[in-house]
């Protein structure tokens, strides 16, 4: 499936702190992802199966 993304990694991606915030936010997306003790997580290989990445200039992922 991909690398992991983790809840801190997702709060620095979608720019929310709570947990819900973010599930919304993957949800709205259409990106699948799964909780656990650490929080929401996801994988890139998730992300990209939504078709929601671009890559910018630094070559980081956004998601759009």
């Amino acid at each position: 499936m991909g690398q992991i993304i983790d809840f801190d990694q997702l709060k620095s991606i979608t720019g929310f702190k709570r947990d819900a915030d973010i599930q919304k936010c993957l949800n709205t997306q259409g990106i699948k992802y799964f909780t656990g003790r650490k929080g929401v997580w996801t994988t890139i290989g998730l992300i990209e199966s939504a078709s929601v990445i671009s890559a910018n200039d630094d070559d980081e992922v956004d998601i759009v």
